[in-house]
């Protein structure tokens, strides 16, 4: 028995008898009582027993002991509480996943304040995920995971009920029109749609997600509307300053959804460094964090020529990545002289067209700890240290140039 919330309890008991009947003698945590059952004159004859007693919040197991005559006692239907008095400012559950700090009211009414998320990147498996889809595990998804719809059909309409969808729930600061993208795996046409909606709008049947499927894995794709043929028309969507949902509901079984990004710009907006500053949102460390297996990263034309400044720990590279500035004079990552820039897990990190200057971690020295591969095209090396002495990077792994490719190293 999960209690929301301390006070007094309505406790409702639901039972039918056709001989003596009996008592039920129940303990929830500290509380205990018994209720006694008499003959209702059929054991289908069902009738309400109503005791009232003080219950303390938290999750109990709670322990019932039926006792009487010989054979059978009474049915028992189901047990209801129904919460009668409340201390207005007390803690209690909603049962709203939209919502957090949850208290009651002055009328016992348990409210809480909306969840706002202002990322305009949502992970599938953190959204509200009905009981009929599947939280599944991937090394190739965001976050290492990805929601699965049921194994059923619904061509023709969405199905309606909250268990057939998943809801995500984004604040936004501007109302207008707005992109949504979705990182989603397919592999033909039998496993390639869902029906999606903003707002509790009109629902779109998104068909075709990823055709030709010419392509393995996780691709982005625009959220559209598919009447016939081999593509859906691109959409967009109405949204409104604050408060937002997206909801997706099962079309087909199999179409693996990782991941969803909304945006007033287009996809290359998605893996864009904006920021100079080691970490503030758009940041080169943000991107990376955010970035999922087997994304470039680019950088904003507006930073061209400007020092992008990572002034705390190397960052950690765990995923494939393609990090692609615009040109070593124009793409540059500082560690302050004082941090390396990143160590590299993954079995395929590319550094193309930046250059790194400027760090000195006091071990492990250089622009970076290569632990597995990596490739470089067309990188500078410029002041880089271990400890005051200079030092490019440190390899534990394999590195290989490109061909064709310059790697300039300027101590």
């Amino acid at each position: 028995v999960d209690v929301a919330a301390s006070g007094l309890y309505q406790i409702k008991f639901r039972v039918a008898t056709n001989t003596a009947g009996g008592a039920i003698n129940y303990m929830i945590g500290t509380a205990s009582n018994a209720v006694q059952v008499v003959n209702t004159n059929g054991w289908q004859s069902w009738v309400d027993i109503i005791i009232e007693d003080s219950l303390t919040i938290g999750v109990y197991d709670m322990m019932l002991n039926f006792s009487g005559g010989t054979g059978f006692l009474f049915n028992l239907n189901y047990i209801d509480f129904n919460l009668l008095d409340c201390i207005s400012g007390d803690s209690c559950d909603d049962n709203n996943p939209l919502t957090e700090n949850d208290v009651f009211d002055a009328a016992c009414n348990c409210v809480g304040e909306p969840i706002l998320y202002t990322s305009p990147l949502l992970e599938a498996e953190n959204a509200i995920v009905g009981s009929l889809w599947t939280n599944s595990a991937d090394t190739n998804a965001c976050n290492c995971a990805y929601v699965l719809p049921p194994n059923s059909i619904e061509y023709t309409n969405a199905p309606a009920n909250e268990e057939d969808r998943i809801r995500f729930a984004v604040n936004l600061d501007v109302a207008g029109v707005y992109k949504i993208y979705a990182r989603i795996s397919t592999t033909n046409d039998a496993d390639d749609s869902f029906w999606v909606r903003a707002n509790n709008g009109v629902w779109q049947k998104w068909n075709k997600i990823n055709f030709p499927y010419d392509k393995p894995g996780y691709q982005w794709s625009q959220v559209g509307n598919w009447v016939s043929g081999d593509n859906a028309d691109p959409v967009t969507f109405n949204l409104n300053a604050g408060l937002n949902t997206v909801d997706f509901a099962w079309r087909e079984p199999g179409a693996r959804l990782d991941k969803i990004f909304i945006t007033q710009d287009d996809l290359s907006a998605l893996n864009t460094v904006r920021k100079k500053e080691s970490s503030s949102e758009y940041s080169f460390k943000y991107i990376v964090e955010q970035a999922c297996p087997g994304d470039s990263i680019y950088f904003e034309a507006a930073l061209n020529g400007d020092t992008i400044l990572i002034n705390q720990d190397s960052i950690p590279i765990t995923k494939p990545l393609f990090i692609i500035g615009s040109g070593p004079t124009n793409t540059i990552l500082s560690g302050m002289d004082s941090h390396r820039i990143f160590t590299n897990h993954a079995n395929q990190l590319l550094i193309k067209d930046v250059s790194i200057i400027d760090t000195n971690p006091d071990t492990d020295g250089g622009a970076f700890i290569n632990n597995a591969y990596l490739i470089l095209n067309n990188v500078i090396f410029e002041n880089n240290r271990e400890n005051g002495l200079p030092k490019s990077f440190t390899n534990n792994g394999e590195i290989h140039i490109e061909n064709g490719s310059d790697v300039i190293i300027r101590e």
